[in-house]
Parts: structure tokens; sequence; C-alpha cells
């Protein structure tokens, strides 16, 4: 890191004692916290005949084991 000279008045050194900002990574579980806070959830596209289909599907199922 390189020494920035401050700027001096005469009186005051203005910038005598500045440090840059350090950089803070973020890990996996904060990266998830800060997501989960800021996007809303996703849904799941869910077709309305979906429900349908499967119970004619088990229903189907029924059949054919009774039918054997």
């Amino acid at each position: 890191m390189r020494n920035i000279t401050p700027y001096n008045t005469g009186k005051v050194a203005i910038g005598s004692r500045y440090e840059p900002a350090k950089r803070h990574t973020m890990s996996l579980d904060e990266l998830r916290i800060q997501d989960s806070l800021i996007n809303p959830p996703v849904k799941l596209l869910v077709m309305p005949y979906d429900k349908a289909i499967y119970v004619l599907g088990v229903v189907a199922l029924v059949v054919i084991y009774l039918t054997n």
C-alpha cells in the first residue's frame, strides 16, 4: 500500500491519519442471508391442472393394479 502525503495547510495536516477502507469478503452464509432479506422468494410455476393430472395418474395405477 502506498503512503499518501497529507495536505499541509501550515497549521493542520489534512489527511495525515487517513486509512483506505478495507474490503470485506462475504462468506457463503452471509450472502445467503443478504439474498433472502433483499430478494423476494421465488414462486414456483404451478399449473392449475397439475393436481388433476396427478390424481388421474394415481387412479390409473390403482385400476391397473386391481385388474391384474
